[in-house]
């Protein structure tokens, strides 16, 4: 999987990703709220558009929201299962 965050590099398979939002943990983002908007498939690849929410504090009595819009490239696997390939937000 690849998953583009705004204003970053390119965060490339599940240990880089897995990481990044480890680090984003760590820095006060909690409360996720992801909303599925539309999901298209066509054969073996599918899209899906949504919103996201992330609240963050700074443990300083300081906190603010990150809103937008996500979206996720998903491909079916020889096993059946479905991997997000590609993201952005």
């Amino acid at each position: 999987a690849n998953v583009f965050p705004p204003s970053r590099e390119v965060l490339e398979g599940p240990a880089h990703i897995a990481d990044w939002f480890v680090g984003q943990r760590k820095s006060g983002m909690s409360e996720p709220v992801l909303a599925t908007l539309e999901v298209v498939v066509d054969g073996d690849v599918a899209y899906e558009v949504g919103t996201y929410e992330f609240r963050f504090d700074n443990g300083a009595g300081a906190s603010w929201v990150d809103a937008g819009r996500y979206f996720a490239i998903w491909k079916a696997q020889a096993d059946g299962k479905w991997r997000n390939q590609v993201a952005t937000w």
